[in-house]
Protein backbone atom coordinates (compact mmCIF):
# COMPACT_ATOMS: atom_id res chain seq x y z
CA UNK A 1 0.00 0.00 0.00
CA UNK A 2 2.77 2.49 0.89
CA UNK A 3 4.41 1.54 -2.67
CA UNK A 4 0.92 2.81 -4.29
CA UNK A 5 0.77 5.56 -2.34
CA UNK A 6 4.01 6.64 -3.17
CA UNK A 7 3.53 6.36 -7.39
CA UNK A 8 -0.16 8.23 -6.95
CA UNK A 9 2.04 11.03 -4.94
CA UNK A 10 3.96 11.18 -8.14
CA UNK A 11 1.80 11.17 -10.32
CA UNK A 12 -0.73 13.25 -8.71
CA UNK A 13 0.03 16.21 -10.85
CA UNK A 14 1.59 14.14 -14.40
CA UNK A 15 -1.87 12.95 -15.23
CA UNK A 16 -4.03 16.27 -15.60
CA UNK A 17 -7.71 15.34 -15.62
CA UNK A 18 -6.69 14.36 -12.62
CA UNK A 19 -6.73 18.33 -11.03
CA UNK A 20 -10.56 18.96 -11.53
CA UNK A 21 -11.21 15.18 -10.35
CA UNK A 22 -9.83 15.34 -6.85
CA UNK A 23 -10.29 17.25 -4.39
CA UNK A 24 -7.60 19.97 -2.36
CA UNK A 25 -9.16 18.22 0.78
CA UNK A 26 -8.81 14.98 -0.35
CA UNK A 27 -5.37 15.96 -1.60
CA UNK A 28 -4.41 16.78 2.01
CA UNK A 29 -5.97 13.77 3.14
CA UNK A 30 -3.32 11.91 1.13
CA UNK A 31 -0.21 13.96 1.91
CA UNK A 32 -0.75 13.37 5.60
CA UNK A 33 -1.64 9.88 5.04
CA UNK A 34 1.59 9.61 3.47
CA UNK A 35 3.63 11.02 5.98
CA UNK A 36 2.05 8.27 8.27
CA UNK A 37 -0.75 10.07 10.30
CA UNK A 38 -3.57 8.34 11.27
CA UNK A 39 -6.93 8.89 10.37
CA UNK A 40 -7.69 10.40 13.54
CA UNK A 41 -4.30 12.49 13.79
CA UNK A 42 -5.52 13.92 9.97
CA UNK A 43 -8.91 14.80 11.44
CA UNK A 44 -7.75 16.83 14.46
CA UNK A 45 -5.08 18.59 12.47
CA UNK A 46 -7.44 19.52 9.47
CA UNK A 47 -10.14 19.92 12.08
CA UNK A 48 -12.99 17.33 10.57
CA UNK A 49 -14.47 14.60 11.84
CA UNK A 50 -12.73 11.13 11.60
CA UNK A 51 -15.26 9.33 9.12
CA UNK A 52 -14.74 12.48 7.06
CA UNK A 53 -11.19 11.74 6.84
CA UNK A 54 -12.24 7.97 5.93
CA UNK A 55 -14.54 9.68 3.17
CA UNK A 56 -12.00 11.63 1.16
CA UNK A 57 -9.58 8.97 1.78
CA UNK A 58 -11.86 5.98 0.33
CA UNK A 59 -12.88 8.79 -2.29
CA UNK A 60 -9.49 9.64 -3.84
CA UNK A 61 -8.72 5.89 -4.01
CA UNK A 62 -11.54 5.39 -5.82
CA UNK A 63 -10.85 8.44 -8.43
CA UNK A 64 -7.36 7.30 -8.96
CA UNK A 65 -8.43 3.69 -9.12
CA UNK A 66 -10.77 4.78 -12.32
CA UNK A 67 -8.03 7.12 -13.65
CA UNK A 68 -6.05 3.84 -14.10
CA UNK A 69 -8.99 2.05 -15.56
CA UNK A 70 -9.18 4.85 -17.95
CA UNK A 71 -5.56 5.41 -18.77
CA UNK A 72 -5.22 1.71 -18.82
CA UNK A 73 -8.38 1.19 -21.46
CA UNK A 74 -6.71 4.43 -23.27
CA UNK A 75 -3.58 2.53 -23.76
CA UNK A 76 -5.62 -0.73 -24.93
CA UNK A 77 -7.28 1.33 -28.01
CA UNK A 78 -3.96 3.24 -29.11
CA UNK A 79 -5.72 6.60 -28.05
CA UNK A 80 -3.37 9.22 -28.54
CA UNK A 81 -3.53 12.73 -27.16
CA UNK A 82 -3.46 15.93 -29.65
Amino acid sequence: MEKHLNNLIINIYYISYLDYMITKKEIEVLKLKKKGLTQLEIAKKLKISQPAVSSFYNNILKKIKDAEEILKLKKEIGFKDE
